[in-house]
């Protein structure tokens, strides 16, 4: 999905061409040749159609600010209080100038400017200077809005973030749980297990039972993640689902990303184009279904 057009993006007289394109252009382009599908754009009707059209036209500038992960920090302490963000080791702007002789491990390191982007750092043994220093490097002179145009990380100015790893009692990075939010209310929960060996995806109505399709990335016109419809309730679901509506009640749509471990909650992300909306909905109708629930709140520029 993402890859194939990191990929591409690299090859050289391909990424000239991807610099100057039109975003629509590109867009249909890129839609066609993910999901196999012609891309509607006037008007669009499916969830991840709407997610298109609102990369193309929807140009709220909260967005950028909620996308920066860095401070989308002081967004949120704002909004329901400094208690619930993943602690922050270290931020800067140069690469060269990360010291991890003073940062204990657990942590993870990650652009402030892009998605899915991370070293995981458990013991001191995983610590290799030069090849942490040159990932940041390329983090830092990339541009994560060329490859999806995801408009949010455009102006995005790049950092570098080290956070405290979260980890279970038993040593385990917790569950993802995503909460897709229309209209300030909370429609589904997704949640990612096993993400960086075995990942592992399923989907929850609001009482933890499990709803019938998914909702990821395509691989032999089949889910590429193994789909669960069960997984462990999270004890603080309520307090969970309330904090995602509280951050949610400003947008048509977001994704809110939140983690729970060890009894406590803690903000992971806001994303308005999960996925970039290249992933498929399994079966295809609920792409449609989770579409009309997202009524597009701006005016097309």
């Amino acid at each position: 999905m993402r890859n194939i057009l990191k990929k591409l993006n690299k090859i050289k007289p391909i990424r000239k061409l991807y610099l100057i394109i039109p975003t629509r252009l590109y867009l249909m382009l890129a839609y066609q040749m993910i999901t196999g599908k012609k891309l509607r754009i006037n008007p669009p009707q499916t969830l991840n159609e709407k997610i298109q059209w609102k990369k193309i036209y929807d140009r709220n500038l909260i967005y950028t600010l909620c996308a920066d992960k860095y401070a989308v920090r002081k967004y949120i302490e704002n909004k329901i209080g400094k208690k619930y963000l993943i602690p922050l080791l270290y931020h800067t702007k140069m690469a060269k100038s990360i010291n991890l002789s003073n940062i204990k491990p657990p942590f993870i390191i990650k652009p402030n400017n892009a998605s899915g982007q991370i070293i995981i750092i458990k013991n001191k043994k995983e610590i290799v200077k030069k090849d942490i220093i040159n990932k940041c490097e390329e983090w830092l002179n990339s541009n994560f809005y060329f490859d999806t145009r995801e408009w949010q990380y455009k102006k995005i100015i790049p950092e570098i973030l080290i956070e405290r790893l979260l980890l279970t009692k038993e040593g385990n990075i917790p569950n993802d749980y995503k909460f897709h939010c229309f209209n300030g209310i909370v429609e589904f929960i997704q949640v990612d297990t096993d993400r960086f060996t075995d990942h592992k995806r399923g989907m929850f109505d609001l009482n933890w039972k499990s709803k019938p399709f998914t909702w990821a990335p395509r691989k032999n016109n089949l889910p590429k993640y193994k789909i669960i419809k069960i997984a462990r309730k999270p004890k603080n679901l309520r307090k969970m689902i309330k904090i995602a509506e509280i951050l949610s009640k400003d947008f048509d749509y977001v994704r809110v990303d939140l983690y729970s471990a060890n009894n406590r909650i803690y903000f992971g992300e806001l994303s308005f184009t999960p996925a970039s909306g290249f992933e498929s909905f399994f079966p295809d109708k609920y792409d449609l279904f989770y579409g009309k629930k997202l009524r597009l709140s701006v005016v097309k520029k």
